[in-house]
């Protein structure tokens, strides 16, 4: 009996317990205000922190809030505000504190705010209503007796009672404008106003004394519902309403008498991304011939700077020791005899050329391009750089287009298949070779420039020439570019750093601000065939001003180094998460060579401990002695009845390797014919294939998600083939029979063919806009050559003008008939839509969005689909469907606690059996509850 009253009693308290606590917080809310001084009644001219030491606020950012201890605080506003300093302590509700907001001032020290005092210190939940001001210093204090953290955020005002419908109300005229005076924060003054149609209205006030108070509010069911409470900027807000909502607003002071106009106006938004205006005009309208000599310059400083002097330039990876025994065994054979590093190198490139059949499906793996005597200009290049290197000359790989450089503009050389050719410092100076085109032994860049050789970077870095536009340097207009500048290695797009706020963001019809778009990348890959150039970026994300705003990557140097500067790749040596207080920490996650690149698709002995790096950089730790695992095409490959560990990044290493007692690791979705997995990582391969395994870290009671990867790897007993050592000659005539501008050989007085190689469509995406659409057809020769017009006939699908997949059926003629008949298509998309607000709630999120309802001559859009992602790429992203064209809003439930998620939407619409999407809108983020 005595245990059923204590839980009863225990019941009780657990029902009670939160009304109290509200209670409290709405009594103490008064108590900041009743203990705000005016901001003239203290100035002092010595500094208020005395011999203290002042933090920097952003230091202690979470992702949503400043969590500090006890101190004092150092914050600088990026614009004129009145907005609330919020207070609280999430670890002790009851914990005593009081806090004071310093600011600089002519002659001093001015008190700005101040919840409670010494005398009269305050619990829970406070907040003080402050005017910042732009680039003012801030200085806040905490004082507490308590050793723990206190979450200060700057935020609106949150109105706990709803007012009532006023009666006393200015109706707003026809052009929403209406002016407003108050004697001080006591007087209020309802605007009402009626919405004319649908759409997203501006709400606009200002004064000149910063003192001007709005809150909007909507009429529904005949109360009020609060739109935010205090508006979320200074002057001005956004909002989409309806024909015929009423609005009612109310305006005011915070403080002083002040007069302003209110102004309510239909608006649209403006997504501008900095520079990509221009980006995309100069990239159209620069000749690639006029920028290529300075390319080619550009390659001879990377050079001299980084593969000269260090050992970037005789690295050799992708492939495992057996094939750099046999390859350096290639190299010595080839230059048996040779007196001088040049005829090394030429002897290498000749040999390269003789050999090896020019194949485009190859591989670019230089032991596979050996092996099957088989490879195109990458697998070429690669196979003699590291023969090269083998033999202790440095050598490097260049990256670019052959063509003729007169015809065609930075941006298209974008839509010509791309070349490759080496550089090879012999004899005191890089020596430039193509064997394909017949190119031998080039010192001067101007003269490689004037063989129609546009130079846009060095193995997976794009470089940036003296007086090149920055634009220029990306394989196409929107794409990002790992770039090496003025001894810098940056992450860019644009031509810009990819990693501000800055950079991309939203504008009303009058130009003003509206919102940053929340854009941030650390990982970034290109590709060349089958090889990939991962890097990282360090990723502060910052506001228009250059604020920060969402702390950084995390990452950090193993060996101490300061991180990167914003948008800088990280180079030469291991990075990735620090061990937490008191962990060791075995393995970090990634390792960045000289050049900013990440090893991956190799092995590597790293301090006596053997790696695996994975397609994305990350490091696999391989406890399996040397003769369990080999590379093949730059793949891990184990054979079969094998047993030994692959361990992952550094949630492997710490629940794996530590066995915390809080957490496991779950594999999952793996092919369990060909390998069985343990609960310890351990791996028995059964039966040849391709395997992937993926794997999640979550508490040991499965309510906790704490990371994911997957490990890829191929089971295999294939031996490795046998090297032939021979010079065997092949016909490499089909190659050869091109000029070295880029042009088919016709001297002989016949018409001119191209072989075709490249098909496309002027543009393969549309945008549903009622019109019929007639993209041009292009066709290239392998070299970049358009086949005439007169090459061919072009048959269009009727209509093109509503959403759908159509058609285009070339058939060749004349002289090109043999090339037959080649079908094109290109699709019409419906139009898409934008996420208005996404509202937090408790493992869930309120999205809202614009409501598509534009009539197709057809039918209108079947519905709606979301995705959100725990990742601002998107990557792993879930999908929710919302039926209806008429819905615009929805709660995506089952959500992990206090997360950040990212969200994007799209319409989607139905013709026949295939469903065609819009793109994606722009990213929403917001925090779980």
């Amino acid at each position: 009996m005595e245990e059923k009253r204590e839980k009863q009693f225990r019941r009780i308290i657990c029902c009670l317990l939160p009304l109290c606590l509200f209670l409290v917080w709405v009594n103490i809310l008064p108590v900041s205000a009743q203990t705000q001084l005016s901001a003239s009644a203290q100035i002092q001219s010595a500094a208020p922190w005395g011999t203290e030491t002042v933090k920097e606020t952003r230091a202690y950012y979470d992702g949503a809030y400043w969590r500090v201890p006890a101190g004092w605080y150092h914050y600088q506003p990026t614009k004129d505000v009145w907005k609330d300093l919020l207070v609280s302590n999430s670890e002790d509700y009851f914990t005593d504190y009081y806090v004071a907001v310093w600011k600089k001032a002519d002659g001093g020290y001015e008190l700005a705010g101040q919840i409670g005092d010494v005398a009269h210190q305050v619990q829970g939940s406070t907040s003080v209503s402050i005017c910042w001001n732009k680039d003012v210093d801030y200085y806040i204090q905490i004082v507490s007796d308590s050793k723990e953290t206190f979450r200060l955020d700057v935020s609106w005002t949150l109105e706990i009672t709803r007012p009532e419908v006023p009666s006393d109300v200015t109706v707003s005229g026809a052009d929403g404008k209406t002016e407003v005076s108050v004697s001080g924060k006591e007087e209020l003054k309802w605007i009402q106003y009626t919405v004319p149609e649908d759409g997203r209205y501006k709400i606009r006030f200002a004064d000149a004394k910063n003192m001007a108070r709005v809150d909007i509010y909507k009429l529904r069911d005949g109360r009020l519902t609060d739109l935010g409470g205090l508006v979320l900027d200074f002057n001005r807000n956004y909002q989409d309403f309806k024909k015929g909502d009423i609005l009612y607003v109310r305006c005011t002071s915070w403080q002083d008498a002040t007069s302003y106009e209110l102004s309510i106006k239909k608006t649209e938004e403006h997504y501008y991304e900095e520079n990509k205006e221009h980006a995309g005009t100069v990239r159209s309208n620069t000749k690639a011939s006029t920028v290529a000599n300075a390319q080619a310059q550009a390659v001879i400083e990377y050079l001299n700077a980084v593969y000269k002097n260090t050992d970037r330039g005789l690295y050799v990876g992708h492939m495992d020791q057996t094939d750099k025994n046999v390859l350096k065994k290639l190299a010595q054979k080839i230059t048996e005899g040779c007196t001088t590093e040049t005829q090394k190198a030429d002897a290498i490139v000749r040999w390269v050329g003789r050999n090896i059949k020019y194949d485009t499906s190859a591989s670019s793996y230089s032991p596979q391009v050996f092996y099957t005597r088989t490879g195109d200009c990458y697998g070429d290049t690669m196979l003699i750089a590291d023969l090269a290197r083998l033999c202790g000359l440095r050598a490097a790989v260049a990256e670019g287009w052959k063509a003729d450089l007169t015809r065609w503009t930075i941006e298209e050389l974008s839509d010509i298949t791309g070349h490759a050719w080496n550089y090879i410092y012999a004899d005191g100076q890089w020596r430039m070779y193509d064997g394909l085109w017949g190119n031998y032994n080039m010192t001067d860049p101007s003269a490689v420039a004037a063989k129609g050789y546009y130079s846009s970077g060095v193995e997976g870095i794009y470089l940036i020439g003296k007086g090149v536009d920055s634009s220029f340097a990306s394989i196409s207009l929107d794409a990002w570019a790992q770039v090496y500048q003025n001894g810098e290695w940056l992450l860019l797009q644009y031509g810009m750093p990819i990693n501000a706020y800055k950079r991309a963001y939203w504008t009303d019809d009058d130009g003003e601000f509206i919102r940053e778009d929340e854009t941030g990348v650390g990982w970034s890959s290109i590709r060349a065939d089958d090889r990939f150039y991962p890097v990282f970026a360090e990723g502060y994300q910052e506001d228009i001003n250059g604020q920060l705003l969402r702390g950084t990557s995390g990452q950090y140097y193993k060996d101490g180094r300061p991180r990167p500067e914003n948008s800088r790749l990280y180079i030469n040596g291991w990075f990735g998460y620090p061990p937490e207080e008191g962990e060791e920490d075995p393995v970090w996650d990634s390792y960045a060579g000289k050049d900013g690149v990440l090893y991956n698709y190799t092995l590597e002995n790293i301090d006596g401990t053997m790696y695996y790096f994975g397609q994305t950089g990350h490091a696999f730790r391989l406890n399996m002695s040397p003769g369990q695992y080999s590379m093949t095409d730059g793949v891990l490959t184990v054979p079969t009845g094998i047993s030994g560990q692959i361990l992952a990044d550094r949630s492997i290493q710490k629940y794996a390797i530590h066995k915390n007692e809080n957490a496991k690791i779950v594999f999952r979705d793996y092919d369990s014919s060909l390998v069985d997995v343990s609960e310890d990582g351990t791996i028995t391969t059964k039966q040849e294939g391709y395997v992937t395994i993926y794997y999640d870290v979550v508490s040991t009671d499965g309510r906790y998600y704490v990371s994911n990867g997957s490990i890829e790897f191929l089971i295999s007993n294939k031996a490795k083939p046998t090297p032939d050592y021979a010079d065997r000659p092949v016909d490499n005539s089909s190659f050869a029979a091109d000029d070295s501008n880029g042009n088919a050989d016709n001297s002989d007085g016949t018409e001119k063919v191209i072989a075709p190689k490249t098909y496309e469509l002027s543009k393969e995406q549309y945008v549903y806009n009622g019109k019929v659409k007639t993209p041009e057809v292009r066709i290239y020769g392998k070299h970049g050559d358009q086949l005439p017009d007169t090459a061919f006939t072009v048959e269009k699908a009727s209509g093109r003008k509503n959403v759908g997949t159509y058609a285009y059926k070339i058939t060749f003629r004349g002289a090109y008939k043999k090339y037959g008949i080649k079908t094109l298509t290109f699709k019409i998309l419906p139009k898409g839509t934008n996420l208005t607000k996404v509202g937090r709630a408790k493992k869930a999120l309120t999205v809202k969005w614009k409501k598509q309802t534009a009539k197709m001559p057809e039918n209108r859009i079947n519905g709606y689909q979301i995705r959100y992602s725990l990742k601002s790429s998107m990557k792993q992203s879930k999908m929710v469907r919302v039926k209806g064209y008429k819905k615009s809003s929805a709660k995506i439930r089952k959500l992990q606690a206090k997360k950040k998620y990212y969200l994007q939407i799209r319409t989607y619409m139905t013709v026949g059996k295939k469903t065609y999407y819009s793109k994606w809108s722009a990213k929403k983020n917001a925090i779980t509850k």
